[in-house]
């Protein structure tokens, strides 16, 4: 960017104020124009001051980091990275719920005790602030299902669906897995990029939202029918061989939409089906390229509905999603095609 990026930073701790402030002013792509200790604060300086992005703290007085986000996105939408810890459930539920409100991405609390992790975690929020702030700001409102929906019984039957999605992933895979029913024949697999640690919290949150039953995935765990798996806590998940692989990175997102996805069209070719969501990247659509190929079924969202359209944008323009879909329209698909699966095995 040719300016510096205006952050605006809010925490009840003055501790925490100085120490944002400190970390951040090393990096000069980074110009902190405010410091909020409250809700009602934050709210009114993101009004006057019109930052780039905001750093939301959740347990504030007066207005909490959900309700502070729900009025900024509504009176004066601004870009904000929720920072919380993921030590408390409380916490982390509402952080995810800010996350539902508009918020872009959630960056845990440090727990580090030397001046040089200190150091090292700043850099970080420093590069994630940076990356926000280059996000197109897009409000997104509810989309209208694409009608293309009409599956012939039986022609398509369906064993394994994956699901790769970034930012703006949350609330879209609430609104997904919210439409499905909770004796859906198939296992759904999601590989949704996510700070680690927060993996626990981000379970709990989906679980309370669907009727699918909602768990971590295990090495060596065989995906059952009804149940939507997330990756491990700071890992990849692949199926291999009808179990559950589970490997920590070495490069790249985690988990991997690729491998997740690729590991699908290997195991179950043309019984497999997958759909890359909202974020920024190109994550998800080689993946999603060899499900089409090996003669699954592929979507991806559609840009009216994206919070971030680029995992999508690039799934489409590479030929790997055969539907550009709300996610609406995606769980209207997923279920299409398991009733037509029914219909085969009748």
């Amino acid at each position: 960017m040719s300016r510096e990026i205006r952050v605006l930073l809010a925490d009840d701790s003055p501790t925490m104020r100085r120490a944002l402030t400190v970390l951040l002013a090393q990096d000069p792509r980074l110009e902190v124009v405010g410091t909020a200790r409250d809700g009602e604060e934050v709210l009114q300086m993101a009004r006057f001051l019109k930052p780039d992005v905001i750093s939301m703290d959740v347990q504030m007085p007066k207005l909490d980091g959900l309700e502070a986000t729900r009025q900024i996105i509504d009176s004066c939408p601004t870009r904000i990275v929720v920072v919380s810890s993921h030590s408390a459930d409380a916490e982390m539920n509402i952080s995810f719920n800010a996350i539902q409100a508009g918020a872009l991405e959630i960056f845990a609390k440090p727990t580090v005790s030397t001046p040089a992790e200190l150091a090292d975690w700043g850099a970080r929020l420093a590069d994630l602030l940076v990356k926000v702030a280059e996000m197109p700001l897009k409000l997104v409102h509810a989309s209208e299902t694409h009608s293309s929906l009409i599956l012939e019984p039986g022609s398509f039957p369906l064993e394994i669906f994956g699901l790769a999605a970034s930012t703006g992933g949350p609330p879209v895979l609430v609104e997904l897995l919210g439409k499905l029913p909770a004796a859906l024949p198939i296992p759904l697999l999601i590989a949704q990029h996510i700070t680690q640690g927060f993996t626990d919290g981000f379970q709990r949150w989906l679980s309370r939202s669907c009727q699918l039953k909602v768990e971590t995935a295990e090495a060596g765990q065989r995906p059952r029918p009804g149940y939507a798996y997330l990756a491990p806590d700071g890992r990849h998940l692949e199926v291999e061989k009808g179990v559950f692989k589970t490997e920590k990175p070495t490069v790249g997102f985690c988990p991997s939409g690729n491998r997740l996805l690729s590991s699908l069209a290997l195991n179950y070719g043309s019984r497999a089906g997958g759909a890359v969501l909202t974020g920024m990247g190109e994550d998800g659509g080689r993946g999603l390229l060899e499900i089409k190929q090996a003669g699954g079924i592929t979507a991806a969202q559609a840009e009216s509905s994206c919070l971030v359209y680029g995992m999508p944008r690039f799934a489409k323009e590479s030929g790997a999603a055969q539907r550009m879909l709300s996610p609406e329209g995606i769980a209207l698909l997923i279920v299409g095609l398991c009733q037509a699966r029914m219909e085969r095995t009748r």
